[in-house]
């Protein structure tokens, strides 16, 4: 065996009492993290002496130590051991007090307890913790979770985009909902909101929670993909239909590769931007997939983004007049990085099969400036530290929400949790 990898295993064996495990497998792979950095992993299996013999294929013996190690910092991402059940020799968390467990969490993962992370909840066996600064919330949340038996030993550890606060830019927070009201006016939005319990749709207005800088100059979307898309915003048209299938292909969502390239890995950065030549060429292709799987519509879609995701392109287009349909229409195309090729789409439209029998909404009466008026007395503005790729730091901005919508019909306010 690699020395080097006999050094990682034993460690592991020796810092989490695995003892009375084997090592069954390993395999190795890059992942993208929240930076955009490309990152070394390996991904390791002990068996228990305990149960092996109960190992099938595809599933791992009661017991089973689960654990992703990254090489690139040297450093456990995530353990878990199969069924909740555990052979390990180590009684990690004798007092089960979150002062000791927060201590533990600063041993592996080198963050500080109260500066980078503090606890947020007490789960049945376990804790969890999230970034911090200062009061300030984070995104990526930088979300940690310990799980335990009784005994206080381990049974999952879970560490999902933590990153030390040095790259914070620390700022105060001045920003009011008056100073952006023009831009939150954007992100209120008209839907045709499908209601189980009438199986009929409302028409309603309803905020797309959004972050808003601190200079109060721009908006970034809620959710982390969308802060990575290329916004386009073309119409596409043809004049005549293609023939012919589009094969659909699964997408292997892993990258592996091999002990050697995993143990030398250098990580980098990459660049997600998307130049307008490649806009124009996804443009074509784009076009090309939609006139063959849906001819007819011509000038009804438009291509809205697109993002480069770890493992393909995507390719966001959406209907462009939302009132001719009675749920908001998307079309998703994956493409490979090497030649645009197809790989897989996704039509929205072949999963409502189930609102078939649903009431058609109402006509909408409200317009969209009198639902802004009912809206802006229920927003809220929450201080936040949200990544940007441009500053490569995590820049205060305001986080907009709402839980409330209005009926485009009568003018209520409805709370979301009821519509």
């Amino acid at each position: 065996m690699n020395q080097s990898l006999q050094t990682i295993i034993e460690k592991l064996v020796a810092q989490f009492g695995l003892q009375q495990y084997e090592l069954a497998h390993t395999s190795f792979h890059k992942e993208r993290i929240f930076t955009g950095e490309i990152q070394a992993k390996c991904s390791l299996e002990f068996f228990p002496h305990a149960t092996k013999d109960q190992a099938e294929e595809d599933f791992n013996p009661p017991g089973t130590a689960a654990i992703e190690y990254n090489l690139t910092t040297e450093k456990i991402d995530n353990i878990t051991f199969v069924d909740q059940t555990t052979f390990s020799t180590a009684t990690l968390f004798p007092t089960q007090s979150v002062q000791e467990v927060a201590q533990w969490v600063e041993e592996l993962t080198g963050l500080s307890y109260g500066q980078d992370f503090v606890a947020t909840d007490t789960l049945d066996n376990g804790y969890q913790f999230k970034a911090d600064f200062k009061g300030y919330e984070m995104s990526p949340s930088g979300l940690i979770e310990i799980e335990f038996t009784n005994d206080g030993q381990l049974l999952s550890f879970f560490n999902f985009d933590s990153a030390p606060l040095k790259l914070v830019n620390e700022a105060t927070f001045t920003l009011t909902l008056e100073d952006v009201s023009s831009l939150i006016a954007q992100q209120i939005e008209f839907f045709n909101f499908p209601n189980e319990h009438t199986a009929s749709f409302m028409p309603i207005y309803a905020l797309n929670e959004t972050y808003i800088t601190n200079d109060g100059q721009k908006c970034i979307p809620f959710m982390a993909h969308e802060r990575e898309m290329k916004m386009v915003h073309k119409v596409l048209k043809w004049d005549e239909a293609l023939t012919g299938d589009i094969e659909r292909h699964q997408i292997d969502l892993h990258s592996d590769i091999p002990l050697e390239e995993a143990l030398n890995y250098q990580p980098v950065v990459e660049d997600l931007t998307v130049t307008e030549e490649e806009v124009a060429k996804i443009t074509e292709i784009t076009t090309d997939v939609l006139r063959t799987v849906c001819p007819d519509d011509t000038n009804k879609w438009e291509l809205a983004s697109i993002r480069k995701d770890q493992h393909f392109v995507e390719v966001y287009c959406k209907w462009i007049d939302q009132n001719e349909v009675f749920f908001n229409r998307k079309f998703v195309i994956l493409l490979d990085y090497d030649e645009y090729r197809v790989l897989n789409y996704i039509d929205n439209g072949e999963l409502y099969e189930i609102f078939d029998d649903f009431k058609r909404p109402e006509k909408a009466v409200v317009t969209h400036q009198e639902a802004v008026e009912r809206l802006l007395p229920t927003l809220t503005l929450t201080p936040t530290y949200v990544y940007q790729r441009e500053t490569g730091r995590f820049e205060l901005c305001g986080l907009v929400d709402s839980n409330m919508a209005v009926d485009a019909v009568t003018g209520e306010l409805l709370s979301l949790d009821e519509v």
